[in-house]
């Protein structure tokens, strides 16, 4: 947490009372919470390291070990399972420490705590023999100049057709240049899907990443590995002269 509090931001708020408040990039108890479950649900006999990682946007929680047999992403958002520590011992601990209220309530209040914090749900998934947390801050002005970015240079609203943008996938012209002009950089694909507001990653990558992928139009950075954790998606020299078409 030491770590956390040093590479984020903290906002001092003038209130008009004689004590100011203080507002971090992220609700601090939420994070605690979920490095609180990355210690006690970690597989010990993995070679792999815990990691922690804090990036302008989001940070990125992950810990070796995925879920129990039986219990999906799906259930742990809903709630619906029965509360099973692969750690039981350190489990025992913590709850002594009084670091752990009640068991298997960790995700409703991580949760809730982002909602009332006015920022979106962090993203739960397994991935590379483990699991990875991830929790964005909001940044609406930089959504706002990219939105508005496109929609001066590549005229948006004029409404452009599938032919003049060159591909077959299915997706309307606004949608497929939106993409390419946010992958000119690499990007990851949480940071995509963050960008076009989709909760589900399969659906997410189903309509918009494959089709583009398929077409020639994106290309990943480690394709010897598509389920790599690190892999991102970025224009091909075939998208890039499709937004230079554009721009003329």
């Amino acid at each position: 947490m030491e770590f956390v509090r040093k590479h984020i931001n903290k906002a001092i708020i003038i209130t008009g009372r004689p004590q100011h408040e203080e507002r971090w990039d992220y609700p601090l108890d939420a994070i605690r919470e979920i490095a609180i479950n990355a210690i006690i649900h970690r597989d010990y006999t993995s070679a792999q390291d815990s990691v922690v990682k804090v990036h302008d946007d989001k940070i990125e929680i992950f810990n070796p070990g995925g879920l129990p047999a039986g219990l999906t992403v799906k259930k742990l958002l809903k709630g619906d399972y029965i509360s099973n520590a692969r750690n039981k011992k350190i489990a025992e601990a913590f709850k002594a420490a009084g670091l752990i209220e009640k068991y298997g309530s960790g995700i409703k209040r991580i949760l809730s705590a982002f909602k009332a914090y006015g920022l979106p749900a962090p993203d739960f998934e397994e991935t590379s023999g483990g699991f990875l947390v991830t929790a964005y801050k909001k940044t609406p002005q930089v959504k706002e100049q990219v939105t508005t970015e496109v929609t001066g240079e590549f005229g948006i609203k004029s409404g452009l057709s599938r032919d003049q943008v060159g591909t077959k996938s299915g997706l309307s012209s606004e949608e497929v240049i939106r993409i390419l002009v946010f992958c000119s950089i690499a990007k990851a694909i949480q940071d995509i899907q963050k960008e076009f507001e989709w909760t589900n990653r399969t659906k997410f990558r189903n309509k918009f990443i494959n089709p583009l992928l398929s077409e020639g139009l994106l290309e990943m950075s480690v394709p010897d590995k598509p389920q790599s954790r690190l892999q991102k998606y970025r224009l091909t020299a075939q998208g890039r002269k499709i937004l230079e078409k554009l721009k003329k």
